[in-house]
This record gives C-alpha cells, sequence and structure tokens, in this order.
C-alpha cells in the first residue's frame, strides 16, 4: 500500500518512538523498592503492580483530551500513603515522583528502527512531533529530526482534540489530508487523526486487537515499515 500526496508526516512519542510502558514500569518499580525500603514490611503491599493498577484506576477518571498524566501519579501516590496513614504522604509523593522521572531519563528503550526511520526521512519531507507526554524531542536526542513539535502546553490541548493536528498542519503549510500521523494510541493518535481528516497509521508491534469502529489508513508492527507506505517520489528526495 502506498499512501500518495502526503507532505508532513508526524510520530507520537511514548510507546512510539520509544517503549514507555517498559520504561514507566522500571519507574514505578524503583518507587516500590523506595516506599518498602524507607517504610518498612508494613507496606509491601505497595507491590509495582498494585501502584500501576491504582494509576490506571485515577487515569480513567479523568477526561482523555485534558489529562496530566505524571499528576495524576502524583495523586494516586499521595492518596496510596494517606490511606496508610503516612503523615507526610504529600511530600513523600513529590519525591517518588521526582525519583520515577529520574529513572525514566536514565534510559530510553526506543523500538527498532526509530532512529534509522527518522534518518531515512530527514531532508525529504517535513516531520512532526505530537505528544501527550512530557518528554522533550531534544531530551531524547531526535529534535534535529523535527520541524514541528507539539506539547499539550503548546495549545493547552492534546490529542486527539482536532486543534492539536491543524496546528501542525498550519506549521507545515499543508492540509489535514496532506499528513500522515504515526502513533499507537487507537484513540488519542488514530482516531484523533481520522477524524481531524489526516491519514492515520496505526503502529502496533504487540498485534493488539483492532477497535472495530476504528479504521486506520494503514497499520505497521516495525517503524522502518512506513517506509513502504510512501512514494518513490519521496524517498528519492523528489
Amino acid at each position: 500500500m502506498t499512501i500518495p500526496a502526503i507532505k508532513l508526516i508526524t510520530f507520537d512519542g511514548d510507546d512510539t518512538l520509544w517503549n514507555f510502558t517498559s520504561m514507566m514500569r522500571r519507574g514505578i518499580q524503583a518507587v516500590s523498592a523506595s516506599i518498602i525500603e524507607n517504610l518498612g514490611k508494613g507496606f509491601d503491599y505497595m507491590t509495582p503492580e498494585y501502584l500501576i493498577h491504582a494509576m490506571s484506576l485515577e487515569i480513567e477518571k479523568h477526561d482523555p483530551q485534558t489529562i496530566d498524566f505524571l499528576e495524576a501519579r502524583r495523586i494516586t501516590l499521595a492518596r496510596c500513603l494517606h490511606e496508610a496513614r503516612v503523615g507526610y504522604a504529600d511530600y513523600l509523593a513529590d519525591d517518588l515522583i521526582h525519583l520515577y522521572l529520574g529513572i525514566l531519563d536514565e534510559r530510553f528503550d526506543f523500538y527498532e528502527g526509530a532512529h534509522t526511520t527518522l534518518e531515512a526521512l530527514f531532508g525529504k519531507i517535513p516531520l512532526g512531533y505530537i505528544t501527550n507526554g512530557t518528554t522533550t524531542p531534544d531530551k531524547v536526542k531526535m529534535d534535529k529530526y523535527f520541524h514541528i513539535s507539539v506539547m499539550p502546553e503548546t495549545l493547552n490541548l492534546r490529542k486527539p482534540r482536532r486543534e492539536v493536528f491543524l496546528y501542525a498542519a498550519e506549521r507545515a503549510g499543508c492540509q489535514l489530508h496532506e499528513m500522515m500521523h504515526i502513533g499507537d494510541n487507537l484513540y488519542s493518535d488514530i482516531r484523533g487523526a481520522l477524524d481531524a481528516g489526516c491519514q492515520a497509521v496505526w503502529f502496533n508491534p504487540r498485534r493488539r486487537a483492532n477497535d472495530p469502529d476504528i479504521t486506520p489508513t494503514a497499520v505497521i508492527h516495525r517503524l522502518s515499515d512506513v517506509l513502504e507506505l510512501l512514494p518513490e517520489s519521496i524517498l528519492n528526495g523528489g
């Protein structure tokens, strides 16, 4: 399958260019270990699985278009500590979030082909970065690739809001139907891009089942598969 007339390609970050899920788990493991080490064996029920589940329940309470995931994790930690009658729960939650972020920043688990795919596209077509997360392209040394970067604070909006995709298209000087967005999330990335009028490529390395109500423009299992969706005129720099 070839998708013609593309003038801008945008990428999601978390769980698209890097495996955020594995990084998040590593960070929560460090948080759990710190709680148990500093507060004692009475807190050994606060396993990584316990904390991740509690965070998931908190995240589900929020509007996906406005949620601050990091704040949701901090709120969860504070609540768990309050429920355990830790007197300085809020302060400890802040410290644990700093620990969590430090673990994430130590190593990014890039998907195979992340850098080589961006390198293959760089200079041949404008590239953009659209995230609902907190990682900036310069933090992962990918800023040289992206002409456009849209963070939650850029517009005070998040995917799947149409305005987010429209902003990227306008910055690139193209129409929404001339923009291809690549992401892992069926709702914020794929449905959001499709509803905005973009081409939407679902990055699905784990081969998850699709939502029958969502029809991506294309599905890829490796990032390098993006290159097979583009006409030779783009790949040859024409």
